[in-house]
């Protein structure tokens, strides 16, 4: 079965908008307790709706979700607005879209 093509939907692209605005350099990490509150904030998509979008562009490898590993720095941002994702429920704190 051919899987079907990844398409950029608005929410996948409001996400990349705010993903920009964050990131210091080109193809590092964005911490999603500061991505998810701008996406809110800016284009008025609800926190759920965030997570399933970033959750179909990592299984699309549109980005790459990621835990961090130092648990001592987390603050209750990053538990609130972390992805639980993968076999084992893994909280992702962290998105990445990396550019060629």
């Amino acid at each position: 079965m051919a899987t079907k093509p990844f398409t950029w939907t608005t929410i996948h692209g409001d996400i990349y908008d705010a993903y920009l605005r964050l990131a210091t350099k080109p193809n590092c990490w964005v911490r999603l307790a500061k991505l998810r509150p701008l996406v809110e904030q800016l284009f008025g998509h609800s926190q759920d709706e965030i997570a399933a979008a970033l959750l179909e562009m990592d299984k699309a490898q549109e980005a790459c979700l990621a835990p961090d590993s130092n648990r001592k720095t987390h603050t209750d941002a990053d538990r609130e607005n972390a992805v639980r994702h993968g076999r084992n429920g893994e909280d992702k704190h962290l998105v990445g879209i990396w550019e060629d």
